[in-house]
């Protein structure tokens, strides 16, 4: 077939491509392969490029060839490199998918457990179980911080030994109510002893006359230091030593108390005290009464708070103190006087 000059294959049905040995026929100057099925690219040399001879009408997939056939281009053809990329990549991508899913699935059981295991001491720094029991709520530093408004000396209301009294307002039984947070300055040496002496005595007492508490708090604040506070009822007519003793220079009016109201205030300490010497199983002694820690609430009524320095006659501490002669505990100027 060497010396063929003509060939016809025009109308065969033909569905291939062009194929090899057409292009090495060199003697082919006639090539007819009209309405057939061929694709493919047409090989631009030979019989190929004679305009006049070469007749490919009706194979709409044939693409390629020299410009003057006026073919569609070829879609080019990704190289054996560049086949095996997607392929390298692909293999590279699972496993490493498989890998991160494996360390995601770890660090997530990791911090899981790592929360199970703070998450219990946390709840139990929020209310200290053994001083507060279960009918107290339970409240954060954060709920604090936002009844507070942060603290601000604009809530402040009182500043002692052991830390400051701020005024809030915060959500308790479905409402919102005044409240008073004693925050206790832990830097101060027996701030500590006297947050947990006065829980322990404010968790165990009810008397009209004395400082209602609602809760205690113990727990972290924002930058994971210790923090601990209690929250009271508030006195909206402050400590009874404003009263005696008002500020004459202060622009806001001079308190007086009338004969009666100062009548009515000492038969409610005297209550308080009869309480808790006479009517508290076990006895508790106040051992720091002063006006400083005599609060007056609604219509006057006296209530005594402020129990950091409380002692319970059950303890050792406190039989000590009750029995021994030298042990003086209270404020300068109002301690009792021993025998």
């Amino acid at each position: 077939m060497s010396g063929l000059k003509e060939l016809y294959l025009g109308r065969n049905n033909l569905s291939a491509q062009i194929p090899k040995w057409l292009e090495s026929m060199i003697s082919l100057y006639r090539l007819d392969i009209s309405f057939n099925l061929i694709d493919g690219q047409v090989p631009a040399h030979g019989v190929f490029t004679n305009l006049t001879g070469f007749t490919f009408y009706g194979n709409g997939k044939l693409c390629g060839g020299i410009q003057e056939l006026h073919l569609p281009s070829c879609p080019s053809k990704a190289t054996g490199g560049g086949q095996r990329i997607p392929r390298v990549i692909r293999n590279a991508m699972i496993p490493s998918i498989i890998i991160i899913f494996v360390c995601f699935i770890v660090g997530l059981g990791f911090f899981s457990l790592k929360n199970k295991l703070r998450l219990p001491s946390v709840r139990a720094t929020l209310v200290a179980p053994s001083l507060m029991g279960d009918m107290h709520p339970r409240v954060s530093y954060s709920n604090l911080f936002q009844a507070t408004n942060g603290f601000t000396t604009d809530n402040l209301v009182g500043t002692g030994r052991y830390g400051c009294v701020c005024k809030g307002r915060m959500m308790l039984k479905r409402s919102v109510s005044t409240v008073a947070v004693k925050v206790f300055d832990l830097e101060q040496s027996g701030s500590t002893k006297s947050f947990e002496a006065e829980c322990k005595a404010l968790g165990k007492i009810r008397h009209r006359n004395l400082i209602s508490v609602i809760t205690c708090c113990s727990c972290f604040d924002f930058n994971r230091n210790d923090f601990k506070a209690i929250v009271l009822n508030f006195m909206p007519y402050g400590g009874l030593d404003k009263w005696l003793h008002p500020d004459i220079y202060s622009s806001n009016p001079v308190k007086i108390l009338t004969l009666m109201q100062r009548l009515s205030i000492a038969f409610d300490v005297a209550a308080a005290l009869d309480y808790l010497h006479n009517n508290c199983q076990p006895t508790i002694v106040h051992c720091d009464l002063k006006p400083n820690n005599i609060l007056l609430g609604e219509d006057m009524v006296a209530h005594v708070g402020d129990f950091g320095l409380a002692k319970t006659l059950i303890d050792p501490e406190g039989e000590q103190l009750i029995h021994s002669k030298s042990s003086v505990v209270g404020t300068i100027g109002y301690v009792a006087a021993g025998n």
